[in-house]
């Protein structure tokens, strides 16, 4: 907690913010295995914030394993349904015809497994996973030894807490 002059404390404040939280940037990597912990992942619309990192950190075309546990579900009712518009170009179109910030969260993550392949590890089951362009795996290493398979790899960016993680 920081105190003071309103400019000054949230100057101090987001200096030991950064201090504690922010690290290097990792050059991007063949492979990214990120996670959200809870309660950031407790379901896939906040887990997203760990993909968005995730991503930040992976060439194109790398997979990226994402640890989203999702244990409460998909999130708000309204996220799902943007999936059922198909494809990323009629998502699009429809984003723009009726506007949602679900839909372009719900857009954002589409993208991303577009870009990316994404090894989903989550409870939430195949039937929700991959209408959102995700590969769903049962387990970690699973989708790990899967990911180590499609290309090879020499270097892993490991973000165990990624939704918490920003970089300098």
């Amino acid at each position: 907690a920081v105190a003071g002059d309103v400019e000054e404390a949230h100057r101090a404040g987001a200096r030991a913010h950064a201090d504690r939280f922010a690290g290097a940037r990792p050059e991007p990597a063949e492979l990214v295995i990120a996670g959200g912990g809870a309660p950031r992942d407790r379901d896939l619309l906040q887990a997203h914030k760990s993909l968005v990192v995730a991503s930040e950190v992976s060439l194109p075309g790398a997979p990226i394993v994402w640890l989203a546990h999702a244990g409460e579900g998909a999130g708000h009712p309204r996220f799902l349904p943007w999936f059922e518009a198909g494809r990323l170009d009629r998502h699009l179109a429809a984003l723009r015809k009726a506007f949602h910030p679900y839909g372009l969260t719900a857009y954002a993550l589409r993208w991303k497994a577009a870009r990316n392949p994404v090894l989903a590890v989550s409870t939430q089951g195949p039937d929700v996973l991959r209408p959102m362009g995700l590969y769903p795996f049962a387990d970690a290493q699973e989708a790990v030894s899967h990911a180590l398979r499609m290309k090879p790899v020499r270097r892993c960016v490991v973000l165990p807490r990624a939704a918490e993680t920003f970089f300098r």
